[in-house]
């Protein structure tokens, strides 16, 4: 999660106050020398981006620049931390066992994330509790991907705090996967696997053949697990750009547009109406608020 606002002539590390050294690439946080800034470096470098969280009047949390951002730049890059693809999902009814599936899922990705990731991952949603808390907070803030094969839905923990605008400064976009490299990658563990197979065939001279032919199938066997596994583990790390499409000062809030493009080219009521029905939210941006047509 980015680094809250906070006073930058106080140390992020030890909190003394003084300090000086101020990290050159996000500058949101500051450390009163180096021994402080090498300690809290491993902490700090997933939130070592421009941006900083702070509370947004009418809108709750929210990213501001804390530094000037030229049209074009990256803002942050961030892979997803949990992905459920369409097969596997169905979160019409909390009965079915489709969703008690996505549940275990959800709930196992997130137990594999690190200290600090699932720390930021619980403090997302802090009103959902109960046997449905990860999920709750998955469906919450989630990013859907509807041009991965099967749809996917991910979460990534900072585009998820990105508060929405009609007239956005930032733009997200997921990066599709190579798969042409993903079968290039899988025709060269199955040559590895069956050269395995066949030296082990011939190696192993005093076995009858019955016991190699067996031995042989089984590292075949364990090759096409491996393959399937990394193969979901492939397509479950999506990764997301977010980029400014405008010159962004210091201090000002970060925001997209939750509206598809084919959404947004309607009046500016068809859009209330889609922000409501999607995000149960009264958009009270500046173009929302004006009196030109979205």
């Amino acid at each position: 999660m980015p680094e809250h606002l906070s006073d930058l002539a106080i140390c992020s590390r030890c909190g003394q106050t003084g300090s000086k050294k101020k990290c050159s690439h996000c500058c949101s946080i500051s450390y009163c020398g180096e021994e402080c800034q090498r300690k809290d470096w491993e902490r700090h470098k997933d939130n070592c981006i421009p941006v900083v969280l702070t509370e947004t009047t009418g809108k709750g949390r929210g990213l501001v620049a804390s530094r000037d951002i030229p049209i074009g730049q990256v803002i942050l890059k961030e892979q997803s931390v949990v992905s459920v693809y369409d097969d596997e999902r169905n979160w019409s009814q909390r009965s079915t066992v489709a969703f008690e599936k996505s549940v275990r899922k959800v709930k196992g990705q997130v137990a594999l994330l690190s200290t600090e990731k699932k720390s930021q991952f619980y403090k997302l949603s802090p009103n959902s509790e109960g046997d449905f808390q990860e999920m709750e907070r998955f469906c919450n803030n989630s990013t859907p991907d509807e041009n991965s094969d099967p749809v996917a839905v991910h979460l990534f923990l900072h585009h998820c705090l990105m508060n929405h605008s009609c007239a956005p400064n930032a733009v997200s976009s997921l990066k599709s996967e190579k798969k042409k490299s993903r079968f290039k990658s899988s025709l060269y563990h199955m040559a590895s696997n069956i050269g395995s197979s066949i030296f082990m065939f011939f190696l192993l001279e005093d076995w009858c053949i019955l016991l190699k032919i067996f031995t042989c199938i089984i590292i075949v066997f364990i090759h096409f697990k491996m393959i399937t596994i990394w193969a979901r583990w492939r397509r479950a790390k999506k990764e997301l750009v977010v980029r400014a499409i405008m010159n962004i000062k210091k201090g000002e809030e970060i925001t997209i547009c939750y509206l598809d493009p084919d959404q947004t080219l309607g009046s500016r009521h068809q859009m209330h109406l889609e922000l409501k029905r999607k995000f149960l939210m009264d958009c009270l941006c500046s173009v929302c608020t004006g009196g030109n047509d979205c």
